[in-house]
């Protein structure tokens, strides 16, 4: 998936930009795992347990972008090759990634084409992990673009054992 051309210059402008912050070092985070944490919509309910197995079988860090300042997260994400996380917001900070190879976001079936975008300006494979959705809760005020998932784990740690079986940092 192509972005947009007035997309793309977005990017390419916010890239500029961010590469003429002096950020002093940056960590040497190869795989990220983007944590969500206790947010209102989206939540991954075994997010835990998925980010324990990609730091355990897979050599992942974790990192929650919302604890993070502007300058922390550029620093986080910028030698990362693979990021994985929930869709949603905190997945742009692939933006500050110089190398980046694969962006894989977890979803439930509602496929949304925002972070593929990304991905292609980037030159990154990008996949989307099929979530499990959870049953709205009453009074919600999200739609079912917005539901509570959960990921089976065994199908997760297969599909990463796939990739980095073959030609992945």
């Amino acid at each position: 998936m192509q972005a947009q051309p007035a997309v793309a210059d977005k990017i390419r402008n916010i890239r500029c930009l961010i590469s003429k912050i002096e950020l002093g070092p940056t960590l040497d985070l190869r795989r990220i795992f983007v944590l969500r944490g206790l947010v209102r919509r989206r939540m991954l309910m075994n997010e835990k347990e998925l980010a324990y197995m990609l730091v355990k079988d897979f050599g992942f860090s974790v990192v929650n972008p919302g604890k993070l300042d502007i300058k922390g997260q550029v620093r986080h994400f910028r030698n990362a090759r693979v990021i994985v996380g929930v869709h949603g917001g905190a997945l742009t900070n692939a933006l500050f990634a110089n190398n980046l190879k694969a962006l894989i976001e977890i979803n439930t079936v509602m496929y949304r084409p925002h972070l593929a975008g990304i991905s292609s300006q980037l030159n990154a494979r990008h996949f989307c992990l099929a979530a499990k959705p959870l049953a709205i809760q009453e009074g919600a005020t999200y739609n079912e673009y917005d539901q509570n998932m959960e990921i089976d784990l065994h199908t997760a740690r297969a599909f990463f054992r796939d990739l980095f079986g073959g030609k992945w940092a």
